[in-house]
């Protein structure tokens, strides 16, 4: 029946069949391995673009509650500045002495409380505008401090 020469034959045919069928279990259980590698960087781009498109909304949200409260903040300048160059408001600042004292403590006192010294327009822009840019510093501070803390959460 079966000879030596086909025994041997049959033994590496059955070898070839063992050792095919181990090499493709394993080629099989790399591409698959391969493949739930991919489906797992997949997944975490995913999770990553989800996070950076709610603080680019946060982003957003605050830049756009920023800009609103710039405007407002330049309007009330803006009126601000126009009052004074048309007359319609002055500024002015307590007198804290005066070359003109009376030699009366009391009558001095009562002066130096109420006296007021008016501020021209030119100095009076100046101060407004030196006000303004520390309020712009201050805005701009508190954006990136409410920005900052939208982000912890």
């Amino acid at each position: 029946m079966l000879d030596l020469r086909n025994l041997v034959l049959l033994m590496i045919l059955l070898g070839l069949i063992c050792f095919g069928s181990y090499t493709k279990g394993w080629h099989d259980a790399d591409r698959l391995a391969a493949k739930n590698f991919a489906n797992l960087q997949i997944e975490a781009l995913d999770r990553v673009r989800k996070v950076q498109k709610a603080n680019d909304l946060e982003v957003n949200k605050v830049i756009l509650q920023y800009e609103q409260q710039i405007q407002t903040i330049n309007e009330k300048v803006k009126s601000l500045r126009n009052s004074i160059t048309n007359g319609d408001l002055r500024l002015s600042i307590p007198a804290t002495s005066c070359d003109n004292m009376p030699s009366s403590t009391t009558i001095a006192t009562t002066i130096v409380e109420t006296a007021r010294c008016e501020i021209n327009g030119e100095a009076a822009a100046t101060l407004i505008d030196i006000a303004r840019q520390g309020d712009a510093a201050i805005e701009q501070a508190n954006a990136i401090i409410e920005f900052y803390e939208r982000l912890k959460k």
